[in-house]
């Protein structure tokens, strides 16, 4: 493994030099606080309230064949889960797993009746399983193996799983499986050298796939047609969400001049990109509104009070920059801060009920002792206010960029 590859691995935050070594995991970058640069890792200047809980996040080591690998990220994560949010309701922890396990990525059925996601099981390898929306019971593993089945997501008719895997190989391969009725049905749709992954399909039934390639550790956005079986780069980019309507695809881009992830829209054809967020902040893991007018990501953007603690019992008061989930307009106007807890949230997507959204949390899995490191992470469930909805769920029109 290469040095920067083996940073990458170890330190808690993604810094913009690890791209060019084609690291993928979720690529965050430094983020100062107002009593200097944060870093989780160590005892020191650690807030009352918080600890730090391990995640593993996926990585692409380019300098050796494309491999893919789970890497550890030191995350700083609120002992407790309470959300104290103006703009969310009825907020729900949907799995309760202890220990090494890490639910992460839900993905909600077109029915709205079921939620695929990924979990990081006790032996380090990851698989996809269901749920059922309403209740998080009827729990079922829809891969198996010890190695690496992740980034799920579902079909268009629902019937079908594509998802990411190594396999059969150390890089990794988009694949397909049924959704129901036990599994089976397993098909390869990429054949490249390159890794595959961040895989969603158009929700008009256009049979258009967009994904990321990850290409001499550059991500690029892609797009696989079922009915020709070709493969068309687009741009470069990664983590792409086609719109409901199938006319925009959502996805992230770094600005090596702000050094940070950004929020961009293009058309299916990859004409007209258009930024959407500009700020000394990482916006990742954006996905659409069932209206296709709005969209749900996650930032570091805003910040938390909170005071700091080390071995010395000094306190100083800091300021946190935390991932929450937030909203936009599909213009980049009207943005809404949605969760405030303090800790490690992300990957959100909406319901086909336009209200109720899923993301993962690592909230309630820190230690109050801080020579431990907690562990876990869970698939949680909220619900945006009637206020949100009267004030946000409009139609604006010709607004400036988010700042």
């Amino acid at each position: 493994m290469s040095h920067l590859t083996s940073l990458c691995a170890a330190t808690a935050v993604v810094v913009a030099a690890l791209i060019s070594a084609g690291c993928e995991s979720d690529n965050r970058t430094s983020r100062s606080t107002s009593t200097g640069m944060f870093s989780a890792g160590t005892s020191q200047d650690v807030p009352e309230g918080y600890g730090y809980v391990s995640r593993h996040v996926v990585t692409v080591d380019q300098t050796n064949a494309n491999i893919v690998r789970l890497s550890p990220l030191m995350t700083i994560a609120t002992v407790d889960a309470i959300e104290n949010s103006t703009n969310v309701k009825a907020v729900t922890r949907m799995t309760d797993y202890k220990g090494a396990y890490e639910a992460d990525v839900p993905r909600v059925s077109p029915d709205g009746q079921t939620v695929l996601y990924q979990l990081r099981e006790e032996y380090g390898n990851i698989n996809l399983w269901t749920m059922a929306s309403e209740t998080g019971t009827n729990k079922i593993r829809n891969t198996e193996g010890d190695n690496l089945n992740f980034y799920g997501a579902w079909s268009t008719k629902g019937d079908k799983i594509i998802f990411s895997s190594n396999r059969t190989d150390q890089n990794s391969h988009l694949w397909e499986i049924k959704a129901y009725g036990g599994g089976g049905g397993l098909r390869r749709i990429t054949e490249s050298r390159e890794a595959d992954f961040w895989v969603h399909e158009a929700p008009t039934a256009n049979d258009i796939l967009a994904y990321t390639r990850y290409q001499i550790g550059v991500p690029t956005i892609w797009t696989y047609s079922r009915k020709t079986y070709l493969s068309t780069q687009l741009r470069v980019g990664r983590q792409p969400q086609i719109s409901p309507d199938g006319l925009k695809i959502v996805y992230t881009v770094f600005d090596e001049q702000e050094g940070h992830w950004n929020i961009w829209t293009m058309n299916m054809d990859g004409s007209q990109p258009t930024q959407l967020t500009s700020n000394d902040a990482d916006n990742i893991t954006p996905s659409w509104h069932p209206s296709s007018k709005w969209i749900i990501f996650a930032s570091n953007k805003g910040s938390v009070s909170a005071t700091s603690r080390n071995s010395k019992a000094v306190k100083n008061e800091t300021r946190l920059h935390n991932f929450d989930i937030w909203m936009m307009h599909a213009n980049g106007e009207f943005v809404s801060q949605l969760t405030v807890n303090g800790s490690d949230d992300d990957n959100p997507v909406f319901s086909p009920d336009a209200k109720t959204f899923y993301f993962s949390s690592n909230r309630g899995h820190a230690l109050e002792d801080l020579g431990k490191i907690g562990t876990g992470r869970d698939v949680w469930r909220a619900t945006i206010t009637d206020d949100v909805v009267a004030m946000d769920i409009a139609q604006p029109k010709d607004a400036a960029p988010a700042k």
